[in-house]
């Protein structure tokens, strides 16, 4: 499974835009390295928030 599809899973409140945007951003960590949005999980991998970042309690979808 991709990491964007994983993380959007497991944080259902929280948008798929801003889920790749935080990672494009670098705020996802797979095994203390930055994740691209298409990298595919393995088993054994640890992905953690980086140091500076925490995550909304939810993201709100503005009208334009």
């Amino acid at each position: 499974m991709r990491i964007d599809k994983y993380l959007t899973n497991k944080y259902p409140s929280l948008s798929r835009a801003y889920i790749k945007n935080q990672i494009k951003l670098g705020n996802f960590l797979v095994n203390n390295k930055p994740a691209k949005s298409f990298y595919l999980i393995r088993e054994g991998d640890n992905i953690t928030l980086a140091p500076e970042f925490t995550l909304p309690d939810t993201t709100q979808i503005l009208p334009n």
